[in-house]
């Protein structure tokens, strides 16, 4: 996780087209043209900048300014390579003394790095900074290449830790001596990522390295396809199997007939005008698992619910006792 890219406005000069052969065999044509990287104390890099030539393009006038957006590789003591994204040419006769009245004062390159701090700060000798830095990657001329970049900022900020990834802005200030570019940070952000790896980072979170379990949502987009309640059509309410719920039906002169089930359910309301719909789908019933008396299955076969013995002779007694006083009143 790496990249490294400029934006400022360049002086282009000997352009020209030239057919570039990248490694997996294709062709393209692409423009070239010398510039140079200028900084605020006065120094500049050489540069080479590179930018994909369309049919029939033109290099541009020498002397032409232009804003240009380009990923960037700086090797130590050579030319700096810029892989042009955009190069908008300034308006306008580059051999004018009025040219440059029009472009904005914006000398000095601004640099977006994204990086792993790759050496403790150090503070400047008489100055009340520090320095970083910061070593970056980025895809240039067809392939991947590394640059080192030293980092400013005011000695009483936050800097960043060995190893830390961060990302950073800032224009060019000068060429150190070692050959890297020196930029004064005007923002940086920390820990953008895990430690590229040894001393120095901060510690791994507890558990170890892998995966941490993604945290159970409360709402969903979509509606679960297991373990859901649904409702037919014909008012048939189908109940989860394994649920160990009370199977039972419930007909419109109130008698209601119940198992302990862990099959899945069917529950179906009985229709008493027709007599025609089975009113329980349940299997056999076991006597310890119900305090209820299991109905015959040739009974239930023709839609019928069975009611106890003892159930039957309390349904009689007033009958009876009727029938009884009945008869005492005719005999008197």
């Amino acid at each position: 996780m790496s990249s490294l890219t400029v934006a400022g406005f360049f002086c282009l000069a000997a352009g020209h087209r030239t057919l570039s052969v990248k490694p997996s065999g294709s062709k393209a044509w692409h423009c070239f043209y010398n510039t140079a990287v200028q900084c605020s104390d006065g120094s500049s890099f050489p540069a080479e900048l590179r930018i994909y030539s369309p049919l029939n393009d033109t290099p541009l006038v020498d002397n032409t300014v232009a804003f240009v957006v380009a990923k960037a590789h700086f090797p130590k003591h050579a030319p700096v390579l810029l892989d042009a994204y955009h190069v908008v040419a300034v308006p306008g006769d580059p051999g004018s003394d009025t040219y440059d009245d029009g472009i904005p004062d914006l000398q000095h390159p601004l640099i977006f790095g994204l990086g792993n701090v790759s050496r403790k700060f150090d503070v400047l000798p008489g100055q009340n900074v520090k320095a970083f830095e910061v070593l970056t990657t980025e895809y240039v001329r067809d392939t991947s290449k590394s640059s080192t970049i030293d980092g400013v900022r005011w000695s009483n900020t936050p800097l960043p830790l060995v190893n830390t990834t961060v990302q950073f802005f800032g224009s060019c200030t000068s060429v150190c001596a070692n050959g890297n570019l020196r930029v004064n940070v005007d923002n940086i952000v920390l820990n953008v990522g895990p430690p590229a790896g040894g001393a120095g980072g901060p510690p791994p979170p507890d558990g170890g390295n892998g995966p941490s379990t993604p945290k159970c949502k409360h709402f969903q987009a979509f509606a679960s396809p297991a373990s859901a309640t649904s409702m037919s059509p014909s008012g048939t309410l189908t109940l989860p199997s394994g649920s160990g719920a009370i199977h039972s039906t419930l007909d419109d002169n109130m008698t209601l007939s119940a198992s302990a089930s862990t099959s899945p359910i069917t529950m179906t309301r009985f229709d008493s005008a027709q007599h025609t719909a089975p009113i329980i789908n349940a299997q056999a019933f076991s006597a310890a698992s119900s305090p209820l008396s299991p109905p015959p299955v040739d009974d239930a076969d023709h839609g019928i619910l069975p009611v106890a013995e003892s159930e039957l002779e309390d349904s009689e007694q007033p009958k009876r006792a009727s029938k009884r006083a009945a008869e005492k009143r005719r005999a008197v």
